[in-house]
Parts: C-alpha cells; structure tokens; sequence
C-alpha cells in the first residue's frame, strides 16, 4: 500500500529529545530491555521509509489537469516514524549503548542475525513480513484495517480512518522477541498508521507507562517472548492515550550456542 501525495516542498524538524530517566537494576525498564541490550554490539535501530507517490513534473499546476504519477519508495519517513525513532536514540544515549542507526533499505534481513534490533515502521513497511510469525499482527490487505490474533480478525479495527490517514484512534503493536533465525533479540515498535507508532515508542521508553502496561504481566515475563496491543487515542493529530488491550507471553527459544 502506498500513500498518494503531492509534494512541493518538505521540512522536517526533528522533535527535541526527552530523556528518560536511566533504568534501575531490577525494574520494569531494566526487565524489559536489558535482553535487548546483553553484551557489547551496537544496537541497531532501523527506521522504515513510507512509499510515496509524487507527481513525475512537479512545476505543473493543479489547474493544468492530471498528471502521471511515480512511486517515490525511499525519499519520506513518517512524522510518527520520526518523534520515535527521536525518543529510542535519546533513550539509549541516556542509556550509554551504541546503535546504529540505518533507514529503509540500508537495513537488511542479514543485518539482524546476531545483532539486537529495534524496528520502528508503520504496518504496511517492509518490517510486516517479520511479524507475521508472532500472534498479533495487522492486516491491512482490506479495509477496515485492523489487528489479527493468529491470523483471526479482531475488533481491533480503524473503522473511521480517513482517506488522507487521519483517524481518531489508532492501535500499535510492541513486541519484544529473541527471534529463532536471526538468534538476536527484536523489539517492534508499529501502528496501524504513524500515530500509534509514536505511541507505542513513547510506551516503552517512560518507565512509568511501561510499568502500568506490564503491572498485570506473570512472573519471569522478563525472560520470555512478548506482545503488547495497543489502543491509542488521538486528539489534534497527536497520540494522547494508549491503553494495552490485549498481551502474549511466550518461551523464547534457547540461543544457539557459539561455535568455536
């Protein structure tokens, strides 16, 4: 799926970076992302491009009738793609840890294997084909786009998204896996549209929220695969309440031991 716009002329600011306070050993922060950020490698965070169609003369008018269109895959991000990939970088800054930070296509599938990953990406990236092996994903082959619980349709649906994707709602997907063919650790941050994108990274990089989304969570959730649904509430274009809906908690394989 691909969004049609006309573009002139595009400037992004890039929001300022709120700094979360550095996770304390045995907290719902520290639970949560210290599998993520075992050992010494740089973490990588890899932010998806959004698919673009643009007029192919730019200095035509409207007035001057139609005007062929071309497919522009990797020249736009997401504003919600942006604020969270924004909020993980300050994160880890914070933090102390590397990463590097790769957009669209300079991320390949071979780049994950061994390396923990952070993905940010609304659901109709590239990063749609990876989730389709975990319990909740989205479908968005037809309207109204929704959550899928094993391939299931749910209520989870945006029923009043308009055609210019501006909704009054949105759900986001996290997901935190050790993944079996890449045998690294994999966090996916995603909405259903850019709104709950932004919410979702903005969940788990505030200790207080992750915390009351993970306060009904079983015991030794911190060693195990898991899946948060997210509703998220938008108010003036920006995501304003998240609430979890629905979670997964899961064994996560054991790691291949190293070969020597």
């Amino acid at each position: 799926m691909a969004v049609v716009v006309s573009v002139l002329a595009t400037h992004w600011l890039w929001p300022a970076a709120v700094h979360p306070p550095l996770p304390v050993a045995g907290s719902v922060m520290d639970h949560f992302w210290s599998p993520v950020l075992k050992g010494q490698a740089p973490v990588l965070l890899s932010a998806s491009y959004v698919p673009v169609y643009g007029p192919k003369e730019l200095w035509k008018t409207e007035a001057s009738g139609s005007r062929d269109l071309v497919l522009l895959p990797d020249q736009f991000v997401g504003g919600g793609d942006l604020a969270a990939t924004a909020s993980l970088a300050a994160m880890l800054t914070e933090m102390g840890r590397p990463y590097q930070l790769k957009i669209g296509n300079q991320t390949t599938f071979s780049d994950l294997r061994g390396t923990p990953a952070i993905l940010v990406g609304y659901a109709y990236t590239r990063w749609q084909e990876l989730s389709h092996d975990f319990r909740y994903y989205f479908d968005i082959q037809q309207a109204p786009f929704g959550v899928t619980d094993r391939g299931q349709p749910t209520a989870w649906v945006l029923r009043n998204l308009d055609a210019d994707r501006h909704t009054p709602e949105d759900y986001a997907i996290v997901s935190r896996v050790l993944d079996p063919d890449t045998q690294a650790m994999l966090v996916e941050a995603a909405g259903i549209t850019q709104y709950g994108t932004e919410a979702a990274a903005a969940l788990i990089t505030d200790p207080p929220a992750l915390a009351a989304a993970l306060a009904q969570a079983p015991a030794g959730w911190e060693n195990r695969n898991l899946q948060l649904v997210l509703h998220v509430r938008v108010i003036a274009n920006t995501p304003a309440q998240t609430s979890v809906v629905a979670s997964y908690f899961w064994p996560a394989p054991r790691r291949a031991q190293a070969r020597h």
